[in-house]
């Protein structure tokens, strides 16, 4: 294998360990290529749905939503085993995924805030 010692150099990733290096390095990437490829979307069923001058309200409402989030993901943290920790953090982004596949279709405005 001629890769694995710059890839153990790029990632820090060990012998054994470079399954697994590819497999998060392949879901995150994905994770934020959807996100790329749905934030336009977002933000024009934002607005086909609700008032633009209400845009800068939801711009303060999801830093402090994230916070939140953040302090529940750090609370389990140190309480369940890192790898179950990311193994349910990816399965609840894929659920999010597919509830949005069949709820955002249907329309409403419950279903915009839910997305953006």
């Amino acid at each position: 294998m001629g890769f694995a010692k710059p890839l153990q150099l790029l990632t820090g990733a060990k012998q054994g360990e470079f399954g697994k290096t590819l497999f998060s390095f392949l879901a995150l990437f994905f994770l934020l290529l959807s996100y790329y490829l749905v934030k336009p979307l977002r933000s024009s069923q934002f607005l086909k749905e609700f008032d633009p001058n209400i845009l800068p309200f939801f711009f303060l409402i999801i830093p402090v939503l994230s916070l939140a989030v953040t302090k529940v993901f750090n609370y389990f943290y140190h309480r369940i085993n890192k790898y179950r920790l990311v193994t349910y953090t990816y399965f609840l982004v894929i659920l999010c995924k597919i509830l949005f596949t069949f709820y955002l279709p249907k329309g409403g405005k419950m279903a915009t805030v839910f997305f953006y």
